[in-house]
């Protein structure tokens, strides 16, 4: 413990210094964003496909995008909710197609990701299709059938890793390989740099997912294609409704995931690479994920996401 403290008290040192120095240089990056973003035209795309549209955060997007001259490709497992989404989008003008197809299925998901480029080229793709808490999403009766956190990890990794990357890599090689570029939106969350214990798998896929979102991103844009992250926190929606929270499902704690769409529509408009709502859950957690381990888990403990060290939380 003595080795350990010494070690965290010289990483203490070493990450104020570099935050002293990285201030005139985030003065003159803003400084440059600014100017760039003040002179390029909005992005406003025309074709776009959304996974994880029948409900939630997809379900939120499709609405916020759904505009006359807009054509809307909404991808989820469930037929009977996508058609209910389908209704209110197309009662806002734009143009929708559905397709009934899990994620996991990385053969005819990428079969139908790309007959869909094929027939008109996609600017606009959002994986946003996940999974979150001891239950799983299941298609009887459109249910949420609960199950202990020990065995979730497959279906967790499945769908929140494996399932974006099946959701991704298609079009991103089709938008490199075409010289037509395009943008990529990828739903991660601050779970991916500081989460509960007990969502261990979430935190973990989430992980998974926020570094991958970010490292495509430098790899694409020579070619034309932008990949943003999305880190929401809190946001109320038929899966966290499952959560068992010590807090009201309402704002400030939990945000809307209507006024989520909008800042992701927003940033993706400014080619932002890290969209965030509500912005001081991704300052707190952020913030606390780049403290020191020892201090990291004091803070943790004293905000009640784990117990004491050395301690069980009961």
């Amino acid at each position: 413990m003595v080795y350990s403290s010494i070690r965290d008290l010289g990483l203490a040192f070493f990450t104020v210094s570099l935050g002293v120095l990285q201030i005139p240089i985030m003065f003159a990056l803003t400084f440059i964003d600014i100017l760039r973003k003040a002179t390029s035209k909005k992005i406003r795309p025309r074709q776009i496909v959304i996974t994880g549209g029948s409900s939630g955060i997809g379900e939120a997007l499709a609405l916020e995008y759904a505009r006359p001259g807009v054509i809307l490709h909404l991808i989820a497992r469930s037929r009977s909710r996508l058609e209910m989404t389908e209704v209110k989008c197309k009662q806002l003008g734009c143009s929708v197609y559905l397709y009934s197809v899990d994620v996991t299925n990385s053969d005819v998901l990428r079969k139908t990701l790309l007959d869909i480029y094929e027939d008109r080229p996609i600017d606009l793709l959002i994986a946003s299709a996940g999974q979150a808490g001891d239950f799983v999403d299941t298609q009887k009766n459109d249910s949420l059938t609960p199950t202990s956190w020990e065995t979730m990890y497959d279906r967790m990794f499945d769908v929140n890793v494996i399932g974006v990357m099946n959701t991704v890599m298609p079009i991103f090689n089709k938008m490199k390989s075409s010289g037509y570029g395009g943008q990529i939106a990828i739903i991660g969350s601050v779970a991916g740099y500081l989460g509960p214990p007990n969502m261990i798998y979430y935190n973990a896929s989430k992980a998974a997912v926020n570094s991958f979102a970010r490292d495509l991103r430098h790899l694409g844009q020579e070619n034309g294609v932008y990949v943003s992250l999305v880190v929401p926190g809190l946001i109320k929606s038929r899966l966290t409704l499952q959560l068992d929270a010590p807090y009201p499902q309402t704002y400030p704690f939990f945000g809307s995931p209507q006024i989520l769409a909008q800042e992701i529509k927003s940033g993706l408009s400014r080619n932002d690479s890290i969209i965030s709502y509500p912005d001081y859950q991704y300052f707190g957690v952020y913030g606390v994920s780049t403290l020191v381990p020892t201090v990291k888990q004091w803070i943790t403990w004293f905000v009640g996401l784990t117990g004491p060290m050395g301690t069980k939380m009961s």
